[in-house]
């Protein structure tokens, strides 16, 4: 979202995506396979794709969950999210900017510890990086992007 930012005066407010869409996940001798296809049912119409191998090392109480994948964004997608319009060019003083399809890779890894019981802890890091098309939008100014998160679930058996 644009408001309140000064440095975005004359870009659009972006609406937050809203996806829809279907998951696969297949358990394999070498690992699990998660495959994604969405469809942003807000504004961007755009779609997301992601396909993601993850594999487990149990180390002692620890369990360790390394994953590698990649997304992929359509044109629609990447065009509302990090295009600039002539008609926000012309009021920002950003460059106007069309971006094509953009595919990311990620690197995440899941710590995974017991807590009491069924009771689990997880820690997730993830290091995504972005596609030049993103990469190269006047209003992205990093290149890759770093997300983590602690949960607590009831694991049912």
């Amino acid at each position: 979202q644009t408001d309140g930012n000064p440095l975005l005066k004359g870009i659009s407010t972006r609406e937050n995506s809203f996806p829809i869409g279907l998951g696969s996940f297949q358990l394999t001798p070498i690992g699990g396979f998660f495959l994604y296809a969405f469809r942003d049912e807000n504004r961007s119409k755009g779609n997301i794709y992601e396909a993601t191998y993850a594999t487990e090392f149990n180390l002692g109480k620890l369990t360790l969950y390394p994953q590698i994948g990649i997304e992929h964004f359509s044109k629609n997608y990447t065009r509302y999210f990090y295009g600039v319009s002539a008609f926000e060019a012309a009021n920002s003083g950003y460059p106007a900017y069309t971006p094509m399809e953009a595919t990311n890779t990620t690197l995440s890894v899941v710590l995974e510890f017991p807590i009491t019981g069924n009771w689990i802890s997880q820690l997730y890091l993830q290091r995504k990086k972005l596609d030049s098309t993103i990469t190269e939008s006047p209003l992205v100014d990093k290149k890759y992007l770093s997300s983590s998160y602690i949960t607590v679930a009831f694991r049912f058996e």
